[in-house]
């Protein structure tokens, strides 16, 4: 299996080999994430989950039909630097006076990021702090189940049975609707991503005694956390204000409504559990989106642009557009079930 996923690859780098602890934990943690969902949903066919050597910023689920329908979940190793550097630099440099020289110089190509090792700045692991670590492995939580949605409820096989242009919304049966179905797909993996991962929260970690310095802690410190980890990953990409054609033409969703969704879903689960204190934790959550906000700066030649989550979060045109992306579910739901490897959930469950 390792072969042809490096054959799949090969265009792209191939499999990036690496003896590395940091490496084998990431892929033993996406195991162990393949199994649980298995768990749930036993249809769920074979993944084989590994690294591709190359440095953009990105991680994929395909479906290679050449080779008998297999799946693969790669994750970009660049995407592995940036996130280690991002998170475990931080704390570094609150304690240092750090030259320009050692931030992270994270450079847009065609759409994707890639990292400058040479511009880049390491340190042993050892010598990071637990919480900075904790954070670092939830992130890649989330984007594990995030791409096992894909291949779960049916997108990759949906999105490969499909012209580009219908997923960009030119069905001929929904001629009346200009809309991005793709954004749609990103949405519901978003949705199934951040309910595993406080699932899992809740169901292995809170029980249990912890005395270290840890996010696990409980519902008040682990949150705010999670929201940190989403918002420093999804921020890398940049916010600005562009026009809703121009959007209409990504892949994902806009970064900072992006955000504001999974924030609204972390609320609504947290309201679903029961949860006490809901509020402050959601208003402790949204003080460590500032957080982030000044923590990539400082580590990065990026500027604060803080202020442009706000102009694109209440720019009513916006809504407007990402309303019509969550109700574009309504409209594939259906189609979706028959590619999906169980039951998807109803109709408006994707709410903004």
């Amino acid at each position: 299996m390792e072969e042809l996923f490096n054959s799949y690859f090969l265009s792209e780098g191939g499999i990036y080999r690496s003896e590395s602890t940091q490496i084998k934990e990431i892929i033993e943690l996406a195991n162990i994430i393949i199994r649980r969902v298995r768990t749930q949903y036993p249809l769920l066919p074979e993944i084989y989950f590994n690294i591709i050597d190359n440095n953009t910023f990105n991680a994929k689920a395909a479906l290679d039909v050449k080779n008998g329908n297999i799946y693969y979940i790669g994750v970009y190793a660049g995407l592995i630097n940036i996130l280690f550097d991002v998170f475990t630099k931080t704390n570094i440099v609150r304690e240092l006076d750090l030259n320009e020289e050692v931030k992270l110089s994270i450079t847009s190509t065609k759409s994707t990021l890639e990292f400058d090792h040479s511009k880049g700045f390491s340190e042993s692991i050892s010598n990071v702090d637990i919480i900075a670590l904790d954070r670092y492995r939830l992130i890649f939580e989330f984007l594990i189940y995030h791409e096992i949605c894909h291949i779960l409820r049916g997108h990759i096989a949906f999105k490969q049975s499909k012209k580009i242009s219908e997923l960009q919304g030119n069905f001929k049966e929904y001629s009346d609707l200009n809309i991005n179905f793709i954004q749609t797909l990103e949405m519901d993996a978003d949705s199934f991503a951040t309910s595993w991962v406080i699932g899992d929260f809740r169901r292995f970690t809170l029980k249990t005694e912890l005395t270290e310095n840890t996010i696990y802690k409980n519902w008040e410190t682990f949150i705010p956390n999670f929201a940190y980890s989403i918002y420093t990953t999804i921020r890398i990409f940049g916010f600005s204000s562009l026009p809703i054609s121009k959007i209409k033409t990504f892949t994902h969703p806009e970064p900072a409504i992006r955000i504001s969704l999974i924030m609204s879903n972390i609320a609504t689960i947290l309201d679903a559990l029961n949860v006490d204190n809901i509020d402050d934790i959601m208003s402790n959550s949204i003080h460590m989106l500032k957080r982030a906000e000044t923590d990539v700066v400082s580590v990065t030649f990026l500027d604060d642009q803080l202020e442009n989550v706000k102009d694109v979060y209440f720019n009513p045109e916006y809504i407007k557009y990402y309303k019509q992306v969550l109700h574009n579910w309504n409209i594939i739901r259906d189609e979706l079930q028959s590619y999906a490897f169980g039951e998807l959930p109803g109709k408006n469950f994707l709410t903004f």
